[in-house]
């Protein structure tokens, strides 16, 4: 599982029984851990010391560690080691929150000799701390030792008083395999990171961006994603990223530095990362068309590409950093790596694609992330188990040991019931939270959807703001989990009510295309809301299907909340499976835990063959000119019998039902 230690040195032999101890201690309270002999950031010589160490756990007093006998030498490293501190905490303007060393040294650091033998208990017995301030404090000298800077401005130093203050100021820390990430160095050119949504992966790549574009400044670097909302967002957080990270270099945006959706146009080559290659080597570009899909375009490039030859030392780019992976072909990565003269990283999610035969593809991941930050356990619990069908008799789809301890779950079975009974590391960020018990609210409507969908939206808004009187507008997300018709009549239903009942202008983000500014509420289908986050989620679909995109989709909506989603559907077909997964909800709720019944081996078998079948969670429009191509249908005559099945059928039908649609159009 996790490793809760991080250290940037080999200890001596002398300190090993003391860091085996610490391990084993971090590892049964699920506790964060940093060995450092320096700050991991701005101090770039070692320091004298002999064998001395840090030893920084958030909440705690900062424990500097000596096991040699020259007392002279530790003395020095420990007056080194806080100095660097100040002189940290002074350029990213923690100071005037925290004060200068002389403010905290006394309360927050304790320094121990090899002399004094103690055990694990009586080291760490010395580092408690019992002042919630105090323990504030601590965690902002840790985010500055590791280089996990946040905005001092928006956590501030005094302890929030609410749950939803608690969540928005909480102070981010990298744990043990995100500071590995950040700060190992690997000679391979490809470097793949897979996680759970939340894990923190888009916040790695913007760290590991930063560092790219100081240390090598005439690099040519692209940092890109597929959706088009998700990439505007990611450009518009870059300069304050930058500018808080204290990057002295100007920005040179579409020089030395894209940040682009997956496509792009012809007429602009620095548009998209398809486009800024083509332009680059001079290639046919090709459009998006029902016939050209992503995958065609970069496979018709990667051939062009090999008939005209890359003239030795001509890269499109220095660095590539490619974000929600699971969203482009395995030909985009192919063709990223004859365009790049140096790495690649590549950062995906392991369970929106734990539907996709693809998975294996790529070769393993260097760095598995699997705690999730974002979302309560509970939550996240309920999501996933949602999206595979866990509370139902027939499964959707069933993880193997070794994907269940990569999506972060401890697992054992109830010898009696023969359950599996799943649960997940507790989160710091959660502990503090009143209000987990409750982080998802199951709402089952009934009669007219479109109007009892609305009104329920409206009734949750209501609740949202009597219970956090100081909730945002855009600290709310309304995601439509449906693709038709009802789903547009609800929004555009809801582009009224709300600013009249709430007083809140609504971002129609399917239509703006962007990400919600100060003072709107976000309303969007699922196509919009990757990489995004809100404190509270309300989401909504007319009914369960068995489709893997429409599971898919419901996992990443209810994913998207911080403290709470409320999850709306409509009952009238449902009722049977929606009893069913309110139970389920409910034994996550009281008990932490996701008991399971698993599947015959015949059943797994079975699971596994429609996975691989209709696991590339591909849309309506794209399975359905797949199979218009192979029954050699084209061109207008196409477009014609798409028009048709859409009308025809559910969004969400399988493949089967389309092709036998198909052949019977085509025969009549």
């Amino acid at each position: 599982m996790s490793s809760y230690v991080f250290t940037d040195t080999d200890v001596s032999a002398a300190a090993e029984g003391f860091m085996q101890e610490l391990t084993n201690w971090c590892a049964e309270k699920y506790i964060q851990c940093y060995v450092l002999k320096k700050p991991l950031i701005e101090v770039k010589s070692d320091y004298p010391g002999g064998d001395s160490y840090a030893v920084l756990i958030p909440k705690r007093k900062i424990l500097f560690v000596n096991f040699d006998q020259n007392n002279n030498a530790f003395d020095e490293y420990v007056e080194d080691f806080i100095e660097d501190i100040g002189y940290i905490s002074n350029k990213y303007n923690y100071k005037e929150k925290i004060g200068r060393p002389k403010n905290w040294t006394d309360d927050l650091t304790v320094e121990i000799r090899v002399k004094e033998s103690l055990g694990i208990e009586e080291y760490l017995q010395k580092t408690d701390l019992n002042d919630l301030f105090h323990q504030r404090v601590s965690e902002l000298l840790v985010s500055l030792v590791t280089g996990s800077i946040n905005d001092i401005d928006r956590v501030g130093v005094n302890v929030p008083e609410n749950d939803l203050d608690r969540i928005k100021r909480n102070i981010l820390l990298f744990d043990g395999d995100q500071t590995r990430f950040v700060y190992q160095k690997l000679k391979q050119k490809v470097i793949r990171i897979q996680g759970l949504s939340g894990t923190g992966k888009t916040e790695l790549l913007l760290h590991k961006l930063k560092e790219l574009y100081v240390s090598e400044g005439k690099s040519k670097i692209i940092m890109t994603c597929h959706n088009k909302i998700l990439a505007a967002n990611l450009r518009r957080r870059i300069p304050g990223f930058f500018n808080f990270m204290k990057v002295e270099q100007q920005i040179e945006w579409d020089k030395r530095l894209y940040c682009v959706h997956g496509w792009g146009s012809q007429n602009d080559p620095t548009s998209g990362s398809y486009a800024a290659i083509c332009g680059h080597y001079n290639l046919t570009f090709y459009p998006w068309s029902k016939l050209m899909d992503f995958d065609r375009v970069c496979k018709l490039a990667l051939k062009e590409l090999d008939e005209k030859g890359i003239p030795e030392g001509d890269y499109a780019f220095d660095y590539m950093l490619i974000d929600e992976s699971q969203d482009f072909p395995e030909s985009f990565f192919e063709l990223c790596g004859k365009v790049t003269r140096n790495s690649i990283y590549i950062a995906g999610d392991i369970f929106q694609s734990i539907f996709d035969e693809r998975k294996e593809a790529g070769g393993q991941p260097e760095f598995i992330l699997s705690k999730c930050y974002r979302t309560a356990p509970a939550t996240l619990m309920f999501a996933q188990a949602l999206g595979m069908g866990y509370f139902e008799p027939k499964k959707l789809n069933w993880l193997s040991n070794e994907d269940l301890e990569a999506c972060g779950y401890l697992s054992k079975t109830d010898n009696a019931t023969k359950e599996i009974i799943l649960k997940r590391e507790p989160i710091s960020r959660f502990e503090d939270i009143k209000d987990e018990n409750e982080s998802v609210n199951l709402i089952r409507i009934s009669g007219n959807y479109i109007a009892q969908c609305s009104s329920t939206i409206i009734k949750c808004l209501h609740e949202i703001k009597k219970s956090y009187p100081n909730v945002e507008p855009a600290d709310i997300g309304i995601i439509m989990i449906d693709r038709g018709k009802s789903s547009y009549e609800i929004s555009d239903l809801l582009a009224t009510m709300i600013p009249r009942e709430m007083g809140w202008p609504v971002n129609k983000a399917y239509e703006t295309r962007q990400p919600s500014r100060a003072g709107e509420i976000f309303l969007s289908n699922t196509n919009h809301v990757k990489g995004l986050e809100f404190p509270f989620v309300i989401c909504a679909t007319h009914s369960l299907s068995d489709s893997f995109s429409h599971r898919n989709s419901l996992y990443m909506a209810i994913t998207r909340s911080f403290l709470k989603t409320y999850f709306i559907v409509r009952e009238d077909s449902n009722t049977e499976a929606l009893n069913n997964i309110q139970a389920g909800l409910n034994n996550i709720l009281k008990e932490h835990v996701l008991r399971v019944t698993p599947p015959s081996e015949a059943e797994q078998e079975q699971i596994k063959a429609n996975v691989k079948w209709q696991g590339s969670l591909k849309t309506f429009d794209e399975v359905a000119m797949e199979v218009l191509i192979e029954l050699n249908v084209t061109g207008k005559n196409a477009d014609k019998l798409l028009s048709a099945m859409k009308i025809m059928l559910d969004a969400n039908s399988e493949r089967d039902e389309i092709l036998k649609l198909a052949k019977k159009l085509i025969s009549e």
